[in-house]
């Protein structure tokens, strides 16, 4: 009973001394809620900021063709993939119509121009026969004249002769009477021939002003900048129906590539109809819908490279931002803006409607000291991080600048670079 008394005391103290190493291991080894410290030093370097998003290769340049008049469809002469050059024809309506149309606006000008002319020879001739005419009357005025001033002289020298010859003082009086007689028959004579002249060129003037004018109505009918009275509505028609017949060619409004067509030779085509579909050749350029949290990070002239979704990531080009919608528009009820970059380049496996791969150089700082975004800290609105200084650990407010891309981000105050920052804690990290 002793013997076994004295057994169960050696187990018992054997068994407190496992106990009581084992709590003692426990008590030095870390507990399970702390974790060791990793610590990354404070580099000075570059903290670039990116953005990336997805879009598309769209043409500079696209319109859709369309007739300013309808008709019925005559020709298509481009199919999809064409190269067309500036004015070149792509299409054309039936032009019998307009043809006829225009035909007989010329007709119709043509008989008011032969109108015109007409008009003004007619009045040339009258114009020459007035002066015919006058010269004879004229002429008779002028031959009364000479009558007159010879019949004046005769009777004079018979007034003379009579006077000195005779000494009878009737037959003088009766002479001298004669004289005076005659010599208000020439004054008369003079008076009528000086009044025709002046008639005379007063209708001459007047039937040379009415050829002018005749033949200044004719000429200005052979002139696209003539306006002549009845004219005027006749050179309008022949230009409408000389603009329709124009009208029923379609063409190219710059150098381009045929992209589409919807329609098919004989269809009636309405105006305004889109008929063939262009978009520039070889220019192109990207567009993107860009979320506004993205959207607002860039700005117009970032550069930017890009590469073919079709080609994988093996290719990449340069591009830059050429411009940012002033406005959003809500996509799946997210804002966004439509943003549009040009290439740095044009290359053949550019396809319009590619899905391309964007990535925008936002922002960039070079030579400042930066820390990966999680070492940095935040408690009662201060930023901080935690330095190891030898044995120790301290904290070290600071200000953040740019958060790159890579996960790192810029610390503008607080830090000289070369720290170690711990990277692992139980702080509130952001």
């Amino acid at each position: 009973m002793h013997l076994l008394s004295r057994r169960t005391k050696i187990l018992a103290l054997v068994m407190l001394v496992v106990v009581a190493a084992g709590g003692g291991y426990a008590f030095m080894r870390p507990g399970r809620g702390e974790t060791e410290l990793r610590t990354v030093r404070a580099e000075r370097g570059e903290v670039r900021q990116d953005v990336s998003f997805t879009g598309g290769l769209a043409a500079l340049q696209t319109v859709e063709l369309a007739f300013e008049v309808g008709g019925t469809l005559a020709k298509i002469a481009v199919d999809v993939g064409d190269a067309v050059t500036a004015d070149h024809i792509v299409a054309r309506l039936d032009t019998r119509l307009a043809e006829l149309e225009l035909a007989k606006a010329r007709a119709d000008v043509a008989a008011a121009q032969e109108q015109k002319y007409l008009a003004w020879q007619s009045t040339e001739r009258d114009a020459l026969e007035t002066r015919t005419e006058n010269e004879k009357v004229i002429e008779s005025k002028r031959q009364a004249e000479r009558n007159a001033k010879t019949e004046l002289d005769q009777q004079r020298a018979v007034a003379s002769k009579t006077e000195r010859e005779s000494g009878d003082v009737a037959a003088t009086a009766t002479a001298v009477l004669n004289q005076r007689v005659k010599e208000s028959a020439y004054q008369a004579a003079q008076k009528d021939l000086d009044e025709t002249l002046a008639a005379v060129e007063k209708s001459n003037a007047l039937k040379r002003a009415e050829a002018d004018e005749a033949r200044a109505a004719y000429e200005a009918t052979l002139s696209a900048s003539g306006r002549v009275a009845g004219m005027s509505s006749l050179e309008a028609a022949r230009a409408l129906a000389a603009t329709r017949l124009a009208k029923t060619s379609l063409r190219a409004p710059w150098d381009g590539v045929v992209t589409g067509r919807s329609a098919e030779v004989g269809e009636y085509i309405a105006a305004g109809t889109t008929v063939i579909m262009l978009a520039s050749a070889g220019e192109v350029e990207l567009k993107a819908d860009v979320p506004e949290a993205d959207a607002a990070k860039f700005a117009v002239g970032a550069p930017a490279t890009f590469t073919l979704d079709a080609l994988g990531s093996r290719e990449q080009w340069a591009a830059t931002v050429t411009f940012i919608a002033p406005a959003a528009k809500v996509i799946e009820g997210v804002p966004t803006y439509e943003v549009t970059l040009a290439p740095s380049r044009f290359d053949p496996l550019f396809k319009l409607g590619l899905t391309v791969n964007i990535t925008v150089q936002a922002a960039q700082r070079a030579d400042v000291v930066s820390v990966p975004r999680r070492a940095v800290a935040i408690r009662d609105a201060a930023e901080y991080v935690r330095v190891k200084d030898g044995p120790d650990v301290r904290e070290v407010v600071v200000t953040t600048g740019l958060l790159g891309s890579d996960g790192r981000v810029e610390i503008t105050e607080g830090l000289v670079g070369g720290e170690e920052v711990v990277i692992s804690n139980g702080a509130d990290r952001r």
